[in-house]
């Protein structure tokens, strides 16, 4: 079986060549779509393909496809400018490609977020490969992706997307407030995106009402509803209403059974909160607690460093010095470099001197 590889780019000179250098090994065919760049980025692309062309941006899904019907290969792959595969990886893509035989998309972890040692803490899979000319096509203005259909395998071979620069803050934003002015009623998948851009940027009311109209639709993404209810809570937590927020993160219930992920949050709402002991609970169960869903949202800090660091904490405010410094020295042996565990665990042992100190003194 052949492979495309199908890309959108923009302004992208500085880590073009670090992906196609390694996709190389794998595709038999590049496709480069330029929706706009004012920097050399089309002069690094010819170093790899002479298949380039150019589309106004429109939104994203619409730069995708586009992308999808410059292909001529049996199945197509896209990529972010700004990913990364290992040596290793690739060679497993090249294998892969290799042993396609009747399959219709392959999934892949997306490793989006990494720690101070520059381990990944945070990945989900995504669609990553699928059949040329069978219909496939991107759906959603802004964080675009192609639903699963027929023979799905999943693939433990990782993509990481190593950002260099920072996105515009509005940009996304500002795609869907220009989709609503001009009419146009957003899909259920573009009404969650919106509603995190509005979270994002801080619009906590607006953010919230429109996590309440997307939750009133049906055909949601699984992974996607628990993230907007976690969402919510948080924007109620800022507003310091802590039982609408123990409302919203407990109704994932109806969805997952508790995961990590979902356990700390509420062992969060119920720290600040002030109910220490409630909230040391559910910190440790997530200790014990496992991801059950392959395509969920994963943090991995979420399984023990972060339960570890909030329990300690629980136990300084409530007062226990010995057990903040236990609980911060358990995170530490998850993950020596942590920052807050770090600095955490050196503030309470010198609470513990001076309050030693201050005993002595009396």
């Amino acid at each position: 079986m052949t492979l495309s590889l199908c890309m959108i780019v923009k302004n992208e000179e500085d880590v073009l060549a670090r992906i196609l250098s390694m996709a190389k090994i794998f595709c038999d065919e590049i496709i480069i779509v330029d929706t706009g760049s004012e920097d050399n980025t089309i002069e690094v692309a010819k170093k790899f393909t002479d298949k380039i062309y150019t589309t106004p941006f429109v939104d994203f899904s619409s730069a995708r496809n586009y992308s999808l019907s410059k292909a001529t290969c049996d199945y197509v792959m896209w990529l972010d400018a700004d990913d990364f595969i290992s040596e290793k990886n690739s060679l497993e893509f090249l294998n892969l490609k290799n042993s396609l035989v009747d399959e219709d998309m392959i999934m892949c972890p997306y490793v989006t977020a990494f720690d101070e040692a520059d381990k990944p803490v945070f990945s989900y899979y995504r669609e990553r490969i699928f059949k040329n000319k069978s219909g496939f096509r991107f759906e959603g203005k802004v964080h675009e992706a192609v639903c699963p259909k027929g023979k799905v395998v999943l693939k433990d071979i990782a993509v990481e997307h190593r950002k260099t620069k920072s996105s515009l803050p509005l940009r996304n934003l500002n795609i869907y407030q220009k989709a609503i002015a001009d009419g146009e009623i957003l899909s259920t998948r573009d009404l969650y995106y919106y509603a995190n851009e509005l979270y994002y940027n801080n619009m906590y009311s607006q953010a919230l009402a429109t996590y309440e109209e997307y939750g009133a639709r049906k055909d949601f993404f699984m992974a996607d509803k628990i993230q907007s209810l976690i969402n919510s809570s948080n924007i109620l937590i800022s507003q310091r209403r802590f039982d609408k927020a123990l409302e919203k993160i407990s109704a994932t219930y109806a969805y997952t059974l508790p995961t990590p992920t979902i356990l700390c949050q509420i062992g969060y709402v119920l720290q600040q909160w002030g109910k220490y002991e409630l909230s040391d609970y559910f910190y440790l169960a997530a200790l014990q607690a496992k991801e059950n869903n392959v395509f969920s949202f994963v943090n991995s800090d979420y399984q023990a460093y972060i339960p570890y660091v909030q329990l300690g904490f629980n136990n300084y405010l409530s007062g226990n010095i010995d057990m903040a410094i236990y609980y911060t020295s358990q995170a530490l042996a998850v993950k020596p470099y942590g920052k807050v565990a770090l600095g955490n665990n050196a503030y309470y042992l010198n609470r513990k001197i001076f309050s030693k100190k201050s005993a002595c003194r009396e």
